[in-house]
């Protein structure tokens, strides 16, 4: 797209400028902040996880993206720190506006081999898993995946909290 601008100032006469704006494609849709999407598609190559701690609760979180018509699948590790102990480890991921279908999370040992009793719950818009027990120092893997991408809604993102919390009753 090109414009053509008028500039001027009180002691030169007014010049013509021809402003050329050509909009790039970002395949993330994440507000630019575009990254390797490719980089986190197997668990031999999880994107680690910071281990964060805020007033309320202490974990990780992530904001990510299922390219390829929901095709795609992302890897994360997480490592448990040592005041973690005696917590649920929960998981909240969300997807409410993008056109993922079945959105899916599962939770595996270092090795790939699943943590046994993890169990998640679907709903609309979300996935949920509560209640899981994890040794503290270990590395687990998270996965997220979709089962589709909707035909008229291009968004594919999803945001995830793996959260450490008090177990309940």
């Amino acid at each position: 797209e090109a414009f053509w601008v008028q500039v001027y100032d009180d002691c030169h006469p007014p010049i013509d400028v021809k402003l050329q704006v050509e909009v790039l494609p970002c395949p993330c849709l994440n507000g630019g902040v575009c990254k390797n999407e490719a980089a986190n598609d197997s668990k031999d190559t999880a994107e680690p996880l910071a281990y964060e701690k805020n007033s309320s609760y202490k974990g990780f979180y992530v904001a990510g993206n299922l390219i390829s018509g929901g095709k795609d699948v992302d890897w994360y590790s997480v490592t448990v720190g040592s005041d973690a102990t005696g917590n649920d480890f929960n998981i909240y991921c969300f997807n409410s506006g993008s056109g993922l279908e079945g959105l899916q999370v599962s939770l595996t040992e270092a090795d790939g081999t699943p943590v046994v009793g993890f169990k998640s719950t679907q709903a609309e818009g979300s996935v949920k898993s509560q209640g899981n027990k994890l040794k503290a120092g270990s590395k687990y893997l998270v996965k997220v995946s979709a089962s589709g991408q909707s035909a008229t809604v291009v968004s594919n993102h999803y945001t995830c909290a793996f959260v450490f919390q008090p177990p309940q009753p």
